[in-house]
């Protein structure tokens, strides 16, 4: 499910560049977890001739910090090509917010 879209379109000779960022929210064992989808379309004369999209579903379970990069992917404009390279460090590091989640989970 997407929460949020942030939206940059950028025109370069003749071919209109629209990025979207979407902030998305999936369950995960019962666990609510936070993910990014990135998208650029390219429109020339009114037609799509390109497009681009990648994405990570489970970034971690707290909104806040997958909110915040999503934030920092859009004010750098990011393309969807490199965002595996962009975000892996922080995936890689909030994985544990899973593990701690699950826990509370199972304690009620």
């Amino acid at each position: 499910m997407v929460l949020e879209k942030l939206i940059i379109t950028r025109s370069i000779n003749d071919i209109e560049m629209k990025y979207t960022y979407s902030l998305t929210k999936e369950s995960l064992n019962n666990v609510q977890a936070y993910g990014i989808k990135v998208e650029r379309v390219d429109i020339k004369d009114g037609a799509i001739i390109n497009r681009v999209e990648d994405g990570v579903k489970y970034i971690s379970t707290q909104r806040h910090k997958v909110k915040g990069l999503l934030n920092l992917l859009y004010k750098n404009e990011v393309s969807p090509i490199h965002l595996i390279d962009i975000i892996g460090e922080y995936v890689d590091k909030w994985v544990g917010d899973f593990e701690e989640s699950k826990k509370m989970v199972n304690m009620l």
